[in-house]
């Protein structure tokens, strides 16, 4: 099986020849907390070599007070989502468990079609 990994993603090839564009992340923040958590989130992604099969969209819009709603969209599915307030430890810790239950998601969804196929 033949990889490409440049600067905008991870190119793989599957079984029928098609090129396949992975481990995709993208910003839809507004605030500069949005944006720290954002960043956050892609380096740990990028660290823990996620590469998931569907772009991963981080979407931000105000809540009450000073507080942001953080949504973690798949294949244009709310997959998380939750209210962050504006302390940097507490955004790191967000990213941090935000990042691992996506790279559980893409896991989990692997073994789904590697038991599919007959």
């Amino acid at each position: 099986k033949r990889i490409v990994v440049s600067k905008d993603g991870i190119y793989s090839r599957d079984k029928e020849g098609v090129w396949l564009i992975r481990g995709l992340t993208e910003e839809d923040t507004k605030t500069k907390f949005g944006r720290d958590f954002y960043r956050y989130f892609n380096d740990m992604y990028r660290e823990n070599k996620v590469n998931g099969r569907y772009v991963v969209k981080v979407k931000e819009s105000f809540a009450i007070a000073n507080t942001s709603k953080i949504e973690i969209i798949i294949n244009n599915r709310v997959f998380l989502e939750f209210i962050l307030p504006p302390k940097d430890d507490v955004i790191k810790d967000y990213a941090r468990r935000s990042v691992a239950d996506v790279a559980r998601y893409f896991r989990q969804q692997e073994l789904n079609t590697s038991k599919i196929r007959f």
